[in-house]
């Protein structure tokens, strides 16, 4: 008596292949079209799952194929990422794992603990100095990129000003094409000087010509 098929969840398949580390099912749950961040019934992502396992290789895997490194967990009253599933786990190579593939070292948890805090707590003393530097330049570049951002909405007003005020300011291609018109009609005019010079001398050499010959006579 042939057995009835056995119906396999692609979802529950893929979390539970993170989990484990199983790349080649992870990669045929995907090609079937499952969602890379897809969750359980917790709110726990696969990214979630190979974190708390200390799957690399998962890891790795995953985020290449855009799962969401800092996806908060949902539907649960703990709204932790990947990165502090490592650390619950102390999973501490998964941990520099994430950090790498740009995981947010100043998210907190609810409570006010913050990744390094947290690494002390749960006796990852190590990572705890790793961490804290990785937020500070993570809030450095933060504060860069704010920078820039509002040095150049400020440089676009200046110009956007300038123009208002002064509306026949040109800009640099038009300019360049005002100026190659300009030598065009300046090279166009010389030609027409050279043109109205040369019968000129024609002239004076057919009269020359003429005096000679009737002095020869």
């Amino acid at each position: 008596m042939a057995l009835p098929p056995i119906e396999i969840d692609p979802v529950k398949a893929m979390l539970r292949a993170a989990a484990q580390g199983d790349i080649g099912t992870l990669r045929a749950c995907l090609a079937m079209g499952v969602d890379v961040n897809c969750r359980d019934r917790r709110g726990l992502t696969p990214l979630h799952m190979a974190a708390r396992k200390g799957r690399v290789l998962a890891i790795e895997f995953l985020v290449e194929r855009g799962a969401d490194v800092n996806a908060a967990r949902q539907r649960a009253a703990n709204a932790d990422t990947p990165l502090y599933q490592c650390l619950k786990y102390r999973q501490e190579e998964a941990v520099r794992a994430l950090v790498a593939k740009g995981s947010d070292t100043r998210s907190t948890l609810p409570g006010g603990w913050n990744s390094w805090k947290y690494a002390s707590a749960v006796g990852l003393w190590v990572l705890a100095p790793f961490l804290e530097q990785s937020a500070r330049i993570l809030a450095r570049q933060a504060e860069e990129k704010n920078r820039l951002l509002i040095q150049g909405a400020r440089e676009r007003w200046m110009a956007d000003q300038t123009e208002r005020q002064n509306p026949t300011r040109l800009s640099p291609r038009e300019w360049l094409r005002r100026d190659a018109s300009n030598r065009q009609r300046v090279e166009q005019q010389g030609a027409k000087r050279a043109e109205s010079i040369t019968p000129a001398h024609g002239l004076l050499g057919r009269l020359l010509s003429t005096i000679r010959r009737f002095g020869n006579s």
